[in-house]
């Protein structure tokens, strides 16, 4: 049984405000009867149906509806106790009000709209027995004061519909405990009308047509009385049975004598006002007085149209008047408005020639510091430490030498940063993974290149993009935190990081990117989190033109980090890349303009990340790419610092992405 072409009729198992179960009751093939039983074996696990209809928000447990199904795509189909399907096109079932005595058509009309009934499904409709096989189809019932349930819809009281045949004819068989639904198609079952709507109703439209059919009769005050009278006659018929007793006939024909008499008399009255128009004294008088009003009609209209002339033109030359004050205003603001810019941009420009002659002056002397603190570096320790008084400790690793700052190459602008990509791109086509590494380096994120092909990718990105760059070990163990890497830390002057550090406050205008270089696997996993947080944060402790990358050539797997940890980072293995190392000509000629890089994060959420990486994206992917490579880039956070499911294996942007991951995280979980 192919149960997605059947329509079913099933009952609430529970529902909550966000989804449903639902047990499959019947079956139809065709939908115009219910062919048979349900089998439990037809809706693995649990015999259910899984539903997200709001239709079913908070629907009463046992209530009967009528649906469709389709595969459950939410679930695996591995997942036991998972259900298979779920509903679609849901509606609430047309119930049978089969334990109910047959009663005939105006005992059941004043039932269901004057004396009401006592309990009616809080869903669907209701088929309420008349004699002789008779079913009238009720769509909706009004609560009243006394909690008993009346048809008052004036629209639907007009149009009853009535099907005609016994239950087992209409809806083929009830269900196991013996309720009838009505089938999806009852069309072939009659189409008699029932018209419940009260015979004063009916008098009282007819008053209130007589009143429109004769509104400028010639005795349209014959016309009002006829009216008053069917208005005074239709109180005294509400107890009268519908259409078809004497005394409702007997009322109608009044009203019909009524109007016939009216339409006569207005009749009559028409030839008379014609005779006295055709007399030539009559004629001539109203000739004359036509002439009379028409004459004075025009000199009021010539009068009144040289007023509104005049106060037109008046007003017309004082707005004219205003808007030139307006104007002669509006350009005396701005000729001072241009004044102040011109002062400002004369003080701007002096500013800037200060400043670039204060920035000449402290980079020669931080130059001369740093190269004392390259050849003398012990000694030079042990003066700052003297004048912070401290003491000289334990002998500290020296920091990386870090190399002659090199000139400002040409900037690379978002124009021209996809094709200086691809000129240096050492990844085969068509895999876009060095794009996406160089989107995670500008968005701010703390790439991992994990590998023996990682420092191939990274160097042909530093070659173009950086020639700032400072390579530091990080192999040291005793490093534990992001303060034994930076100028103010514990380590002072001989912490790995205060070349980088040193040189990008000395090029506050150009990119200086710091490679962490062979990170130590044991020490690693206590300051990496940290590091990259520190790389994203707008009030952080390295400078804003800073970026971190980190390199570890093999051995990842032992890093086992927790997933909260590892969703800080931005871990990338390209075991799966296929190289093509391309030669760089002008390597260290050009340099990524730093307002390629995104500005630091105010915030340090998941949802902060995500805008920093899609801005970063959108200057080298198109709109359809990047939309893919935020909603995998949003699964994987999701599945690390939200505990979601783990992303498909399918993805093909962030392939490297969660094969880094698998490679660092901790417990069993490791691909």
């Amino acid at each position: 049984m192919d149960v997605q072409k059947c329509q079913l009729l099933g009952e609430v198992e529970y529902a909550q405000h966000n989804f449903a179960r639902l047990k499959p009751l019947l079956y139809s093939l065709d939908g115009k009867r219910w062919d048979g039983q349900v089998e439990r074996a037809w809706f693995p696990t649990s015999g259910l149906v899984f539903s997200l209809s709001p239709e079913l928000r908070y629907a009463a447990s046992g209530s009967l509806w009528t649906f469709q199904v389709r595969p459950n795509e939410r679930q695996g189909a591995s997942e036991d106790g998972k259900d298979a399907f779920m509903t679609i096109q849901v509606k609430p079932a047309t119930r049978f009000l089969h334990d109910m005595a047959p009663r005939d058509a105006e005992a059941l009309r004043r039932l269901a709209t004057i004396e009401g009934l006592e309990a009616v499904p809080l869903s669907g409709g209701l088929l309420l027995p008349e004699t002789d096989d008779q079913w009238v189809l009720v769509l909706e019932f009004e609560r009243g004061a006394d909690d008993r349930f009346r048809v008052t819809n004036d629209r639907q009281l007009g149009h009853m519909r009535v099907l005609s045949g016994t239950p087992e004819m209409i809806a083929g068989i009830s269900t196991a405990d013996g309720r009838w639904a009505l089938p999806i198609l009852y069309s072939g079952h009659g189409s008699e009308m029932r018209n419940w709507r009260p015979p004063a109703a009916l008098v009282e439209q007819l008053a209130t047509d007589l009143r429109k059919w004769f509104p400028h009769a010639p005795n349209k005050a014959r016309a009002a009385v006829a009216a008053s009278a069917l208005r005074d006659l239709a109180p005294v018929l509400d107890g009268l049975s519908v259409l078809r007793s004497p005394d409702t006939r007997a009322a109608l024909d009044r009203a019909k004598g009524l109007i016939e008499d009216a339409e006569r008399a207005g009749v009559d009255l028409d030839a008379l006002v014609e005779t006295l128009l055709a007399a030539p004294s009559i004629a001539a008088e109203i000739a004359a007085e036509r002439e009379r009003l028409r004459a004075a009609l025009e000199e009021q209209a010539r009068a009144s149209v040289a007023e509104l002339e005049s106060a037109a033109r008046a007003r017309l030359d004082d707005e004219l008047a205003e808007a030139q004050r307006k104007l002669t205003g509006d350009r005396e603001a701005l000729e001072a408005i241009r004044a102040e810019t011109a002062e400002a941009e004369r003080a701007l420009e002096e500013t800037k020639r200060r400043h670039r002659g204060e920035t000449a002056s402290f980079t020669k002397s931080l130059e001369s510091l740093i190269a004392r603190a390259r050849s003398e570096p012990a000694a030079y320790a042990a003066e700052w430490l003297s004048r912070l008084g401290l003491s000289p400790g334990a002998d500290l690793p020296a920091p990386e030498p870090v190399d002659p700052v090199p000139g400002a190459g040409v900037s690379i602008g978002e124009a021209e940063l996809g094709r200086a990509l691809m000129e240096v791109n050492p990844i085969q086509a068509p895999e876009p993974w060095f794009m996406v590494m160089d989107s995670a380096i500008r968005a701010r994120e703390l790439v991992v290149a994990i590998g023996p092909k990682a420092r191939d990718i990274v160097e042909a990105w530093i070659a173009r993009m950086c020639p700032l760059a400072v390579r530091v070990g990080a192999s040291d163990p005793s490093i534990l935190s992001l303060s034994d890497l930076i100028d103010g830390g514990a380590r002072a002057g001989a912490a790995p990081l205060v070349g980088a550090i040193a040189r990008a406050r000395a090029n506050p205008d150009r990119l200086v990117l710091a490679l962490l270089d062979d990170v130590d696997i044991s020490a690693g996993g206590f300051w990496l989190a940290e590091a990259a947080r520190a790389n994203r944060a707008a009030i952080g402790r390295l400078p804003a033109n800073l970026l971190l990358v980190a390199l570890v050539e093999d051995d990842a797997e032992r890093f086992a980090l927790a997933d909260g940890r590892l969703g800080e980072l931005f871990p990338m293995r390209f075991d799966g890349a296929t190289l093509l190392p391309k030669p760089i000509a002008d390597r260290g000629d050009r340099e990524l303009a730093l307002d390629l890089i995104q500005p630091p994060l105010r915030g340090l959420a998941v949802s902060d990340r995500v805008e920093a990486l899609r801005a970063a994206a959108t200057r080298v992917f198109g709109a359809e790419d990047v939309e893919r490579l935020m909603n995998e880039f949003g699964a994987w956070t999701g599945w690390l610092k939200s505990g979601g499911a783990r992303p498909s294996e399918e993805t093909s942007l962030t392939a490297p992405l969660r094969i880094g991951a698998d490679t660092m995280r901790k417990g069993d979980n490791n691909a």
